[in-house]
């Protein structure tokens, strides 16, 4: 998606994942997805995003959620198609940045806690607008560590996936 409008996305897919957000756990309701419709796909983008922002700041911007998806293809991928869990990406994801996240999967996978978005945009230099701030968000102005994230977070998602 284009820089300009990863603000606009974002909160869009915030104000949908906070409508069931804090009710049940999205690994335990993964199953009902259309009761769940919000939790599952609003809340996953977001926890896609929030998991790569935070490989990447784990690993001085080595390594991403596209490195973590590689590996997901690598042990589960090509012939037989292995089944996974969600237990698994956990292990794969911690893996990838050789660091725990079992926590962040414990909390906003496993377990109701609410995603602090904002948290995770703010690494990006991505300031979303509060509940009652008018559109359109803003980005702030940045640190060259915040601008290293963003570029490589960025650049990270441009790279060729391998052909299956």
């Amino acid at each position: 998606m284009p820089e300009d409008t990863l603000p606009q996305v974002i909160n869009a897919q915030l104000t949908d994942y906070r409508t069931q957000a804090g009710r049940a756990a999205m690994q335990a309701v993964s199953s009902e997805k259309a009761k769940y419709y919000d939790l599952i796909y609003s809340g996953g983008f977001l926890v896609a995003l929030a998991l790569d922002i935070e490989l990447r700041a784990r690993t001085g911007l080595m390594r991403g959620l596209p490195d973590m998806l590689r590996a997901m293809y690598a042990k589960f991928g090509g012939e037989g198609d292995a089944r996974y869990t969600a237990h698994d990406i956990a292990l794969v994801a911690s893996e990838t940045c050789a660091c725990d996240l079992q926590q962040f999967f414990t909390a906003y996978v496993f377990g109701a806690n609410v995603l602090p978005v904002q948290q995770f945009t703010h690494q990006l230099g991505i300031m979303l607008p509060d509940d009652n701030a008018p559109f359109p968000a803003r980005t702030e102005p940045v640190d060259s560590a915040t601008r290293r994230l963003r570029a490589a977070w960025l650049d990270g998602w441009r790279t060729s996936a391998p052909q299956r």
